[in-house]
């Protein structure tokens, strides 16, 4: 939701909802109550892809609507000429895959080093 920030240069999307449409038909929503403009405004489907890099992972253990998620994010992407890349984390789920960025060899840490090292 910052990448179009001008002091951001990459990002990393980890394991999202990128479209908040389906939350409204669930009990998440009477907490929520989300609104028709905010599903609109704060779900990254339904936004124009910003042309800077974004690599989007999810685990391999994910919910399917997350997967899907991930999927279509990239895939819009990729359609807008956007870059960035699609990874799926073996055998993480919504939770675990934020383990990858505690250790210093994790995948995610592996990750973060490419972009800044490609964003400077």
């Amino acid at each position: 939701m910052t990448l179009d920030h001008p002091r951001v240069v990459a990002g990393l999307a980890i394991s999202g909802v990128y479209d908040l449409a389906p939350i409204r038909d669930t009990v998440l929503n009477y907490a929520l109550k989300l609104t028709d403009q905010e599903v609109a405004s704060l779900s990254p489907l339904r936004l124009p892809a910003v042309q800077k890099r974004l690599d989007i992972v999810y685990g391999s253990i994910e919910l399917p609507a997350l997967v899907f998620d991930s999927i279509q994010l990239h895939d819009a992407r990729v359609a807008a000429g956007a870059p960035g890349r699609l990874v799926p984390i073996d055998g993480a789920n919504h939770f675990s895959i934020l383990g990858e960025l505690r250790r210093p060899d994790g995948q995610l840490v592996d990750i973060v080093r490419k972009l800044a090292s490609n964003a400077g």
